[in-house]
């Protein structure tokens, strides 16, 4: 009780509307961002990792932690309570730690109350909650810790938010912020899939086997997998924390200038001392703009001319649609065989089957079209004896939202191979805002292997 009591004593300066805002805002996000948090799946676990997607959804900006990091860094009121004349290193722990508790308080409540959300609007298994939970409490120690020391660096909200923002949206649409958008093991290293994979494996559940875990995740990453990017953000968090402390003692120092200049009062004796510290924020302010600009141009120009899509040689394409299009009517099966050999086995890394839409005939909007298709070892004649459910139970692999805008299934490597053989590759698309929809449309299929 002493504890929470000199908390609330220590927080009192904050603002009622700041937190309504922070609420608010981190709300809005994930209610924005709600359509891609559905796995397109069915499944006992589908409830849950709806709800999973959901939080992460509040991972994509950040929006939580940015608020916090200015409640509690940049304000005028934050700073009065902070000023100290002579900030000693006791003072500048207690007062970061104090300030660290409280938003981790803050933002793992937000993070719940989105959590429990998703929860019950799934109707998800209560069992798996507990884990959840505990990794977005994880997950907030982990940003709290990067958005206070940039808020602490800049100091000053429009910077913090800029810098921020920036810098987690990076990371979201660099990596992906969807359902199927985690590509490799890299990914992990995006908050938004370390939350995701996190809250998977705490949550207790595990998949059957690879194949389920790649068509509800992206990919197949086992728990070890996780220790990397755990042990690189837990690096970061540590060296936030230790230069946050370190950059305290200025500001300390400043605030002190501030509160007393506001009341007409100087306390700093040495003006060319005041100055400096003003000086080497803004220098700060402009490093950490321009670090976030070089960042994206870096990024833009390494996947432009370095890191562009390897070619397909054309000993890995197993199938082309003829004339590079074929007509496909809504709700039926398209399929064939392929012949995989042992040569193109050791030479790949795994399969990608590519659906291009080219002409949408009766199409009118919505939701768009979606795409189940799958690869592997099958004849044609048992293929074709099974019913509609069968087929389905079979291929597993899902695309969605797939229009106009976005008219092709992308590039997706999946990794289940059985060796060399004859396999059947398989394809239907329906209309998801028309279900029984059965007009035309003209497509271009590749099934091709992706090679090392």
């Amino acid at each position: 009780m002493r504890c929470l009591r000199g908390i609330k004593e220590k927080s009192h300066w904050i603002e009622p509307h700041q937190i309504v805002l922070l609420i608010g805002l981190s709300i809005a996000i994930a209610f924005i961002f709600e359509p891609v948090a559905h796995p397109g799946s069915i499944g006992d676990f589908v409830p849950t990792l709806y709800a999973i997607n959901l939080t992460g959804n509040v991972l994509t900006f950040g929006v939580p932690f940015v608020i916090a990091s200015i409640i509690l860094w940049n304000t005028k009121k934050a700073h009065t309570s902070m000023a100290q004349k002579d900030a000693l290193l006791h003072h500048r722990i207690r007062c970061y730690v104090t300030r660290y508790v409280i938003t981790n308080m803050i933002t793992s409540l937000v993070m719940a109350g989105v959590c429990m959300w998703g929860f019950s609007s799934a109707a998800a298994n209560p069992a798996h909650l507990p884990g959840v939970i505990f990794a977005s409490m994880g997950i907030s120690f982990i940003l709290n810790s990067f958005t206070f020391f940039i808020a602490i660096a800049v100091d000053a909200p429009l910077y913090t938010i800029f810098v921020n923002t920036s810098m987690l949206a990076y990371f979201s649409f660099y990596y992906g912020y969807s359902v199927l958008s985690a590509t490799s093991v890299m990914s992990l290293y995006a908050p938004y899939h370390l939350f995701r994979f996190l809250a998977i494996f705490l949550s207790g559940h595990e998949f059957i086997n690879e194949s389920i875990m790649e068509n509800y995740v992206g990919i197949v990453v086992q728990p070890i997998d996780l220790l990397g990017p755990l042990l690189v953000w837990s690096l970061v968090s540590g060296g936030c924390i230790v230069g946050s402390i370190i950059l305290l003692r200025h500001s300390m120092e400043r605030w002190v200038h501030e509160s007393t200049t506001s009341e007409g009062k100087t306390e700093f004796t040495q003006e060319s001392t005041r100055e400096k510290t003003v000086s080497a924020v803004e220098r700060r302010q402009k490093i950490a703009s321009l670090g976030v600009i070089l960042l994206f141009v870096s990024t833009a120009f390494f996947n432009l001319f370095v890191n562009s899509p390897p070619e397909i040689p054309e000993n890995m394409y197993l199938y082309q649609s003829p004339e590079s299009r074929e007509n496909i009517a809504l709700g039926s099966w398209s399929y064939d065989t392929v012949e995989v050999s042992s040569t193109q086995i050791a030479e790949t890394e795994g399969w990608t089957l590519k659906v291009t839409i080219l002409d949408w005939d009766e199409y009118d909007g919505g939701e768009g079209l979606r795409v189940r298709y799958g690869f592997l070892i099958y004849s044609l004649s048992d293929f074709a004896a099974l019913n509609n459910t069968e087929k389905e139970n079979i291929m597993i692999s899902r695309t969605w939202a797939i229009t106009p805008d976005h008219p092709s299934t992308g590039t997706s490597v999946h990794h289940q191979l059985d060796g060399a053989g004859t396999y059947l590759w398989a394809i239907r698309i329906t209309d998801d805002s028309h279900k029984n929809a059965s007009y035309v449309v003209s497509a271009k299929i590749e099934v091709y292997l992706n090679p090392v």
